[in-house]
């Protein structure tokens, strides 16, 4: 045997060791990408990332620990600069990170349904001053800690758990004193109208804190529950009637020797003796309301439709009836110049006082009179 086919031989063995060594590390290191470094990450889902630097301090890696209550820094090609949470994560679909200089976490999206809205707080940032206590911003835009102003509506929605906290709420009542107030999902029906108020100043719309001049008109709101609180009132017209009770048998009243019918309840109705010394029963209806503009005022001073009407509207309706009644005689109550008069006396007081008070009075009518 030749030298040269010895050497030849030696050569090619050695060509096929390191060929199948190769090889083998390839397929090692295939094995072992596919096995410990892949993540799928589903529909629907997202993959919040950690990068902890090199498992040994030998390893490339090394990097910065990220500030307190901060993103790590990454590079333009997205490379951490610092270790810590990502802002950025990974969506559906197959990634490979290396075992051991990453952690993972995989997060459903928030789903938000029609009729619900998210509230959501970052716990990422700066602290905010001065008191405040709402963000401003897009959800992640945000660089200070708390609740952002702005609500999420239905959709579905990527976000960093890590970052952010969500709460999901559907129309909610506030009791605040006797009026009951509304957020979350508010939905204003024709013929309503939404009173806001501010809990704390808009920065960014120079609205200050506090009951807003403008209404919201019939829709659907996301109101934030930790921004502002919706009364939602009734516009137009209502009528209100202030009678007197009767005796009824089987259904018909029944009538005193005068033929007049038979009082129940002498507190009942408008009472007030006449000149003459009669007792006078009397009724009255107000068709009155509210309009869009005077909302706000209505709640601002009275709260709600039914202060107005038990605290201005009846005892208005009452002390002028028995103002303008009793410096009249029974006889010029019911008939006459003097019973016309009478009626247009009491309409336009009422009017007036109504007026005064941010309401509207379309009519008033003194209708029964009984002595």
């Amino acid at each position: 045997m030749k030298i040269s086919d010895v050497v030849s031989g030696m050569l090619r063995g050695r060509v096929a060791g390191a060929a199948a060594g190769v090889l083998g590390m390839v397929a090692s290191l295939t094995a072992f990408e596919w096995t410990f470094n892949r993540h799928y990450v589903p529909d629907g889902c997202s993959l919040v990332l950690r990068y902890k630097g090199p498992p040994l301090p030998f390893l490339p890696g090394e990097r910065p620990v990220s500030a307190s209550g901060q993103f790590a820094r990454v590079d333009d090609r997205g490379q951490p600069l610092e270790k810590g949470i990502l802002k950025e994560m990974l969506g559906p679909g197959r990634h490979f990170l290396w075992y051991g200089w990453w952690e993972t976490n995989l997060v459903k999206d928030t789903v938000v349904n029609p009729g619900e809205v998210a509230v959501v707080t970052s716990r990422m940032g700066s602290d905010l001053t001065n008191g405040q206590f709402l963000v401003d911003g897009d959800l992640d835009k945000t660089t200070e800690k708390g609740i952002l102003r702005k609500v999420l509506g239905p959709g579905r929605y990527r976000i960093n758990d890590y970052a952010y906290t969500v709460s999901i709420i559907k129309q909610e009542f506030v009791q605040s004193d006797q009026q009951q107030k509304h957020v979350g999902w508010v939905s204003i029906p024709a013929g309503y109208a939404g009173v806001v108020t501010n809990l704390a100043a808009n920065p960014q719309t120079g609205l200050q804190a506090g009951i807003q001049d403008s209404v919201l008109q019939p829709g659907l709101y996301p109101i934030n529950p930790s921004e502002q609180h919706v009364d939602i009132i009734g516009i137009g017209y209502t009528d209100l009637s202030v009678k007197s009770n009767f005796v009824s048998r089987d259904g018909k009243p029944v009538l005193d020797e005068s033929g007049e019918p038979l009082v129940s309840d002498d507190e009942s109705g408008i009472t007030f003796p006449s000149t003459d010394g009669f007792r006078i029963h009397m009724d009255f209806t107000a068709v009155w309301g509210i309009m869009p503009d005077q909302a706000a005022d209505v709640i601002r001073k009275f709260g709600s439709l039914e202060a107005v009407q038990t605290k201005v509207v009846i005892p208005q309706i009452e002390s002028i009836c028995r103002n303008e009644g009793s410096s009249l005689g029974a006889v010029d109550l019911l008939v006459g110049d003097t019973r016309q008069k009478f009626q247009e006396t009491v309409s336009e007081s009422f009017h007036k006082i109504l007026e005064d008070k941010g309401l509207t009075l379309l009519h008033g009518f003194v209708r029964n009179i009984h002595i």
